[in-house]
């Protein structure tokens, strides 16, 4: 992951994915448990979740291609690796397709990827 300017980059990339398609947020983890770059439209708890995800993945073998949905009471969730040391998490609410989720993921991942390479 570049410096503070790649970041800044990450993080603008982040928040106008997550307004322009509608969902709940985006983070991504540093694969020792600690957020690197989040936006979401209401309050979450980014070190909780970042715990909480870790522990999963701790657990999971999932390679680039692969990704984990967890889908609860109020929304999903679909993780992914990023890079060897970074996960991305999308955060949607329930509306939006799980049909519709798959593609964003895998758009916004490359987006994010293409630029931490330029």
């Amino acid at each position: 992951m570049p410096g503070t300017l790649g970041v800044d980059v990450l993080k603008d990339k982040v928040s106008s994915f997550v307004k322009e398609n509608g969902l709940d947020g985006v983070l991504i983890l540093h694969n020792e448990g600690f957020p690197v770059v989040s936006y979401s439209l209401f309050y979450i708890d980014e070190e909780r979740i970042s715990t909480l995800l870790t522990s999963l993945f701790s657990s999971l073998e999932v390679n680039d291609e692969e990704f984990v949905f967890i889908e609860f009471n109020s929304g999903r969730i679909l993780v992914s690796t990023f890079s060897s040391d970074f996960k991305l998490v999308l955060l949607a609410s329930k509306s939006i397709k799980l049909n519709r989720l798959i593609p964003l993921f895998k758009d916004l991942k490359l987006d994010l990827q293409q630029a931490i390479d330029s």
